[in-house]
């Protein structure tokens, strides 16, 4: 549905005759499907993410561009590798997006995320051959390293200030 342009997104909805607000709830941009898994503050989490634990030199910054460059053999992985962590990270964004969205549930952490796609990488790694669900294995390894080191402030947050 991602790639059939076919996600129910608030651009869309409005061009069916919804009457709702149109824009993303954390950055208030024009909420379509290149938003919500590249654009937005969370995708570029996550991008951002990926980026730095694997090296990655690119990273795609909408769907044609992912079409384009990865899935053509000039992403990091195989091509059905990059399937699978793309689905699992996507469909985190999305359910993500809704919680926000709909039930007006915001995530306590931006890394909350990324947490969602692990499981999710963990959850359908069954579906995938036994070479391939040890690379993803080692994959959600590298992530989970990645995000016990990480550290969102060096200074606690506080809406009290000294001067």
């Amino acid at each position: 549905q991602i790639f059939n342009n076919k996600l129910q997104v608030a651009r869309s909805l409005v061009k069916r005759g919804w009457r709702g607000n149109c824009q993303c709830c954390l950055c208030a941009c024009v909420e379509d499907i290149n938003h919500i898994l590249f654009k937005c503050h969370l995708a570029k989490l996550v991008w951002g993410m990926l980026q730095e634990i694997y090296d990655i030199q690119y990273c795609p910054r909408s769907l044609g561009e992912l079409s384009s460059l990865w899935f053509l053999g000039k992403g990091p992985w195989p091509k059905r590798l990059i399937m699978f962590v793309f689905a699992c990270f996507a469909w985190a964004l999305w359910t993500c997006r809704n919680k926000m969205m709909i039930e007006k549930h915001f995530p306590k952490a931006p890394t909350d995320v990324i947490y969602t796609a692990l499981s999710f990488m963990q959850k359908w790694s069954y579906l995938l051959k036994d070479s391939d669900r040890d690379r993803v294995a080692q994959m959600k390894e590298d992530v989970l390293r990645w995000l016990k080191d990480f550290n969102t402030s060096a200074y606690p947050l506080s809406d009290v200030v000294e001067f």
